[in-house]
């Protein structure tokens, strides 16, 4: 299952570490509310950019389409970048409120030099994960997170972070304890592997990051500010 995209046409188809990031579980609503009250708090009006991603078939497009028009429109996968400037439409975000640019990015693999690229321009970045199949998603996600949290960009300026579960009303879904936890759990496996491999070819590794083997166990609150978990 790939990512939902629009199709094309007027309702335009288908289709943000030293971090100091804020981590949200929660269902799709409240966090695409969360992450635009993240951005109401920073600075001026200009340069607001939520970038969405994560596994292929978590809802980033539903996401991103309902956040644009309000209402859900029917996806098709795509492999292509969607971004655009709008005031956001849904409950709790009205009109009188200044455009953000929301980007969704696909979660094809191969494509994750789409979501390097915008690093340097996000602040708020949203990871979105099914919380329905969790064991898959959370490896899949925990891959891309640590590509994201150890980048320069990300640890020199900071974006806000949002880690969202998506379908987490639905029945049988993981509770956002458990998804915080498995992520965390991912995370620090992907990080063994990977400073493992680069202490074996000789790569230098930053001290006091997620990229330092010889740091704790990887725990969200490491990231610094509170966790909230949205219901």
């Amino acid at each position: 299952p790939a990512e939902p995209a629009a199709a094309s046409g007027e309702v335009p188809e288908e289709q943000a570490s030293p971090i100091d990031p804020v981590l949200v579980a929660s269902v799709l609503l409240p966090l695409l509310i969360a992450a635009f009250f993240l951005l109401r708090g920073g600075g001026g009006s200009s340069g607001k950019k939520v970038v969405l991603f994560g596994p292929m078939g978590a809802g980033k497009t539903s996401m991103y389409l309902h956040l644009r028009f309000g209402r859900a429109i029917p996806s098709h996968t795509s492999m292509q970048l969607t971004s655009a400037t709008f005031a956001p439409k849904c409950e709790g975000a009205s009109g009188s409120h200044k455009p953000i640019t929301v980007v969704d990015v696909p979660g094809e693999p191969r494509l994750n030099y789409q979501l390097l690229a915008e690093l340097s321009s996000a602040t708020v970045l949203v990871c979105v994960l099914d919380a329905t199949r969790l064991p898959t998603h959370a490896k899949e996600a925990a891959q891309v997170l640590y590509d994201v949290l150890t980048h320069e960009t990300v640890q020199r300026r900071a974006p806000a972070l949002v880690i969202a579960a998506n379908k987490s009303d639905v029945r049988g879904a993981a509770s956002p304890d458990s998804v915080r936890a498995t992520l965390e759990t991912e995370l620090q496996r992907v990080r063994l592997a990977r400073t493992t491999m680069q202490d074996i070819s000789g790569s230098s590794l930053a001290k006091g990051s997620l990229a330092d083997p010889d740091g704790p166990d990887f725990h969200f609150d490491q990231l610094r500010p509170a966790v909230q978990l949205l219901p």
